[in-house]
């Protein structure tokens, strides 16, 4: 399986379960365009579900993402978490 594929498969029991609370790390590791947007929305509709999505990232697409459907934005750096803007 590719890199994408077994990112997808990993992810499938841990959306399954529902839980109130989900950690992601770099989710758009291996995706493809197409795929990480179906990702997204999927998140999009599991968090108007009520569930809590908490996902780290470097890629600006997913910051904008993230602000855009209503989430915040957290930098740490020198070990200080703090918000920032977009």
């Amino acid at each position: 399986l590719s890199t994408g594929e077994r990112r997808r498969l990993s992810m499938i029991p841990m959306m399954m379960c529902k839980p109130p609370l989900l950690l992601l790390d770099e989710i758009d590791h291996g995706l493809d365009d197409t795929t990480l947007a179906d990702l997204l929305q999927l998140l999009n509709e599991l968090r108007q579900e009520g569930q809590a999505v908490v996902l780290t990232t470097h890629s600006p697409d997913l910051m904008t993402w993230a602000k855009i459907s209503g989430g915040r934005l957290w930098k740490i750096k020198d070990r200080i978490m703090q918000e920032v803007d977009a």
